[in-house]
């Protein structure tokens, strides 16, 4: 199971320029004009299920200040797919132009698909002489099929993303286990999480993204910054500059940009403000709060009506709880106190305003993890708290996927008609 569990955080921790749902229709369209001879592009027809449609209506493509499922299918076929989820990282001024160009000559038709899974983007492109078709289920970057002119050149496999991913026999307390005792030098991916996304955190303090939610609260208690109010600026920051317009990558976790930004920089913050600096600590902390967000996701799925963010706050209450002095007892009640607080948390949609729900997520954080040093733990049986922070987790799971199911519909509804 060890080894499984550095699979895991590499196949679940990976860079993205940009939010995901987007980018996964970019790298869709991008896939899909790459399998065609040159020539002008006639059409682009996407279909994709309601939750990335969602999340890809209001959030700012990066190296633009524009924003549309549209304009990221247009930019895809600009570029070529070698980079995934960082595909528009260098995106020039030419050929941003050239996709707008297709959107206003309306070349871009987009369409809610009809198909059950969550996350599901079907893209096809035309030419005068030939099409393409590319389809990505499960995860954002998972291609099962490309058909090319009636044939298909490519079939994946029909597996759910978290197949892929084994966590059988994976609970809260082999991921403490193994955060403790993980080998520094196998974690390569979870360093490159707090080098990438503490640089993305440090762009939104300097410069004006969005609502600049982390930059006015960094500079509003620059005169005492703390333990507090630090991991609230820095982790709000980060998710500033990402949702609107930064080409600066984040280190995704389980396929969310603002889930690894969540799980990474209040743990950070909250390290750079102790007196003690011990670097082995801060690994093995963002190691659990990764691998916490990665477990309770799982159980709820890739794409919900909840919040990542929310989830990805238990991850950082852990980790933050781990750098006080914690142990397996504080541990599982600084998540069962998160679970207890603001597991209702809904995702409206990937937008700028999303890095409010991350300030908001990391100050819970915070005092779910205060409260857990301190002994305190949200009585069992209170609302959706089991008797166990296992069972509080399987209550939540039930929460999202029973109790939200036709939430997305009525969002999108909602985003569709204002």
């Amino acid at each position: 199971m060890i080894e499984s569990l550095y699979e895991l955080l590499e196949n679940e921790l990976k860079p993205a320029t940009g939010c995901t749902e987007p980018i996964a229709v970019a790298y869709a369209a991008s896939m899909a004009k790459y399998q065609l001879p040159a020539g002008e592009i006639r059409k682009i027809f996407i279909s994709a299920s309601v939750n990335i449609l969602k999340n890809a209506m209001g959030v700012t493509i990066p190296g633009t200040d524009l924003v549309g499922v549209d304009l990221a299918a247009a930019l895809g076929t600009e570029v070529k797919p070698y980079k995934k989820f960082e595909l528009l990282k260098d995106l020039t001024t030419e050929k941003s132009q050239a996709a707008i160009a297709m959107v206003k000559d309306q070349k871009v038709q987009v369409d809610v698909s009809s198909s059950r899974k969550k996350l599901y983007i079907e893209v096809r492109v035309e030419t005068a002489s030939s099409y393409a078709k590319v389809v990505i289920e499960d995860k954002h970057d998972r291609i099962t099929n490309i058909e090319v002119n009636g044939k298909f050149v490519y079939k994946g496999e029909n597996q759910s993303a978290f197949e892929e991913s084994d966590l059988s026999g994976v609970d809260l307390s082999a991921i403490w286990d193994f955060s403790m005792k993980a080998d520094l030098d196998k974690l390569t991916i979870v360093k490159d999480s707090i080098r990438m996304n503490r640089l993305l955190a440090e762009d939104g303090l300097k410069n004006n993204y969005g609502m600049g939610v982390g930059k006015r609260f960094y500079q509003q208690n620059i005169q005492n910054i703390n333990a507090s109010n630090y991991p609230v600026a820095l982790a709000s920051a980060g998710s500033d500059a990402r949702m609107s317009g930064s080409n600066l990558s984040a280190m995704s976790n389980s396929g969310s940009g603002n889930q690894g930004i969540t799980a990474t920089l209040p743990v950070i913050a909250f390290y750079e403000t102790s007196m003690k600096k011990d670097e082995e600590k801060l690994y093995r902390a963002v190691t659990l709060s990764h691998l916490v967000a990665i477990y309770i996701k799982s159980k709820v799925g890739r794409l919900t009506a909840i919040c990542g963010a929310n989830i990805a706050g238990m991850g950082a209450s852990a980790g933050i709880t781990y750098l006080k002095g914690g142990k397996l007892k504080e541990y599982y009640a600084s998540i069962q106190n998160m679970l207890g607080n603001i597991s209702g948390m809904i995702c409206d949609g990937a937008k700028p305003g999303c890095a409010m729900k991350v300030a908001t997520s990391v100050s819970a954080a915070v005092m779910a993890s205060d409260l857990a040093m301190q002994g305190i733990c949200i009585g069992s049986f209170e609302g959706i708290v089991g008797d166990h922070v296992e069972k509080s987790i399987e209550n939540f799971s039930r929460i999202a996927t029973e109790g939200f199911k036709d939430a997305d519909k009525t969002i999108l509804d909602i985003m569709i008609r204002r």
